[in-house]
């Protein structure tokens, strides 16, 4: 039987180090558009929906068809990359997954990512049937900081928001967390400090005692 608790991930950045993948994808993208991507510009978009950075990436004047041209040559750009590198989950992420699982928590994917990047990191991982839920860009209208996709995450798995803990690398997904009740645990893997319940450098720090400690708190 499924415990009443679960464990929201963050994808990117969180259980997979993207970043190299997703700066670029977004850089080699907006190059042949005619605009320059520093990776100052690039990480301080980390963690929002393609849909919003890319106003940021290259013009907040773009017209909509523009901005979906570019949002899908990018992620067409960053799933070939995949591909064709393959990608790894970062240490001791693995370890977690199974071991929350065999406590019985429930888990679930909660990614400002595309349905198409999630099914492909996940096929290509061999996680398709891990995880009890996942939310991507796709099913929600606003993206983090707003709480929506952990809330949906959370209501997929039927379970209330603060028996929740979101494990986040973005400083938008922690105060997507707090804004959703939840607690969390903010990996400092692309920033250098984030407002979470708890902090950590790595995966490597978290043990499954971390997780039911936090939930009592």
């Amino acid at each position: 039987m499924k415990s009443n608790y679960a464990v929201l991930w963050d994808l990117d950045g969180t259980l997979i180090d993207s970043t190299d993948y997703h700066f670029k994808a977004w850089q080699e993208t907006v190059e042949k558009e005619g605009y320059a991507l520093s990776r100052e510009t690039f990480i301080s978009c980390f963690g929002q929906r393609s849909e919003t950075a890319v106003y940021t990436y290259c013009n907040k004047n773009l017209t909509l068809s523009d901005a979906q041209r570019i949002v899908i040559n990018k992620q067409l750009s960053y799933r070939e990359i995949i591909r064709t590198k393959g990608i790894e989950l970062v240490p001791n992420a693995k370890n977690l997954l199974l071991e929350l699982k065999l406590n019985k928590w429930q888990q679930a994917l909660a990614t400002s990512a595309s349905a198409e990047d999630v099914e492909t990191i996940l096929r290509v991982l061999d996680l398709k049937d891990h995880f009890d839920a996942w939310v991507s860009a796709e099913a929600v209208k606003e993206s983090k900081p707003s709480p929506e996709i952990f809330l949906l995450a959370a209501d997929r798995l039927k379970i209330k928001p603060q028996n929740c803990i979101v494990v986040e690398d973005s400083a938008v997904g922690i105060e997507a967390a707090k804004r959703a009740k939840m607690k969390s645990i903010g990996v400092l893997s692309s920033h250098k400090n984030l407002d979470a319940d708890l902090i950590v450098h790595n995966l490597l720090e978290i043990t499954i005692d971390i997780f039911d400690r936090l939930i009592k708190e």
